[in-house]
């Protein structure tokens, strides 16, 4: 991406990512690093969409399956939106090509609904560990411990590569996957495994020392 792309699209995004943020999770801190990646994550699904979904309807699937809740967002034309459309139809206009308005619509009511969902797995995930900031790696953990987000990320590579066509199956298993990803996958399995570990000792604990009538050391 450009710098001046990039500023396009910091300038577009940025703004609704923080207003997401702040009113959903007011007492957790998006560091500007965090912020960077998930604005970098949200012009992947942009060209993602673009690429793998260029007509309306191919589109509207592909929303309602995954954000069926979607429906409800764009049935409400008077609403106010995260993401300007008429910025976004300039940037989609120059960069891809020309779309139609209801193209438009629709994607930023997907890049809308990504960004909730980013946002929301950074915040439980985060929350889970006893914290209140979410800094950009806590983002790249979530998004790859995420189907949909997956999925999306590995076009991605393999359109930058061009190693695959875009109707190659997504294959998250152990054996498919590559370094990065899978020490993201043992460093996510690995918080969990302590957390349920936590829980157990903490339920367990103090039954365990009555029955022993505090012999036993936990």
């Amino acid at each position: 991406m450009s710098s001046n792309l990039s500023a396009q699209w910091e300038k577009l995004v940025r703004p609704g990512i923080l207003t997401l943020f702040y009113r959903e999770y007011p007492l957790m801190e998006l560091h500007d690093d965090a912020c960077q990646r998930i604005q970098e994550f949200l012009y992947k699904i942009l060209r993602f969409l673009l690429r793998q979904y260029p007509h309306r309807a191919e589109l509207e699937q592909w929303l309602y399956i995954n954000y069926p809740e979607a429906q409800y967002a764009l049935n409400r034309s008077s609403r106010k939106r995260i993401f300007s459309i008429d910025q976004l139809q300039t940037l989609v206009h120059k960069e891809f090509g020309t779309h139609n308005e209801m193209d438009i619509s629709y994607l930023a009511t997907t890049l809308e609904h990504c960004t909730k969902d980013v946002l929301k797995l950074a915040h439980d995930y985060v929350n889970r560990l006893g914290k209140n900031e979410i800094v950009a790696n806590d983002i790249d953990l979530v998004m790859n411990a995420d189907t949909i987000f997956v999925e999306i990320l590995r076009s991605d590579l393999n359109s930058t590569t061009n190693n695959s066509s875009s109707n190659s199956n997504i294959d998250t298993s152990i054996a498919t996957m590559s370094y990065n990803e899978l020490i993201r996958h043992f460093i996510i399995t690995e918080t969990q495994y302590k957390d349920d570990l936590e829980l157990l000792i903490k339920f367990f604990r103090n039954p365990i020392r009555n029955f022993f009538n505090d012999d036993l050391q936990v």
